[in-house]
């Protein structure tokens, strides 16, 4: 192998590095943009709903889910109420 030979390998590394180095620089500035929406994220959980811990999350959302549904249900109850009282109102 010739030095021309050589110093044209040393040239295709050079340029496949660079592009590596490129490469890795845009993902660790896409890690960083996510690490810093990750504890946006935490903290809008926090402030909002007391949530400390992600792994809580799934519990909270199930806590809020049965709230919605008995307050659905009581919402309910209470027009059907309303709409029995009205029904008797308009029979006498």
């Amino acid at each position: 192998m010739g030095i021309d030979e050589i110093l044209s390998k040393i040239d295709e590394y050079n340029k496949r590095i660079k592009i590596l180095i490129k490469r890795r620089d845009e993902l660790s500035g896409k890690i960083e943009s996510l690490k810093k929406r990750e504890d946006e994220i935490k903290n809008e959980l926090k402030d909002e709903f007391g949530i400390i811990d992600i792994n809580s999350l799934d519990q909270e959302i199930k806590k809020i889910e049965e709230e919605i549904i008995e307050k659905t249900k009581k919402l309910e109850l209470s027009i059907q109420n309303i709409e029995n009282e009205l029904n008797r109102e308009f029979r006498k």
